[in-house]
């Protein structure tokens, strides 16, 4: 084999070579992507149920309040009603 025709296989390897590796980059960069679009989904998806979540509990609270008017808030007691000092004492 005389070295004309052995530097034309070497140029030929190097561009091969080069091309395997803008083929390895590509598939390395959309697995990537593919794996960043997955995990962008899924912290927004949990950040939506952890809203939903907030929202029930909110609304619970509020279905509670609702169904039990009779209850007396602890801060209208102290407000209206009579001081211990002030109480009559019973004998």
């Amino acid at each position: 084999m005389d070295w004309a025709v052995f530097g034309e296989v070497v140029k030929v390897l190097g561009s091969v070579a080069t091309a395997g590796a803008a083929w390895f980059a590509a598939t390395i960069a959309y697995r990537g992507l593919n794996k960043w679009r997955a995990e962008t989904i899924g912290k927004r998806k949990a950040e939506l149920a952890e809203e939903v979540i907030a929202d029930f509990y909110e609304a619970r609270d509020i279905i509670i309040a609702a169904r039990s008017p009779g209850s007396l808030n602890w801060n209208w007691i102290r407000r209206f009603w009579p001081k211990p000092a002030t109480m009559p004492m019973l004998t």
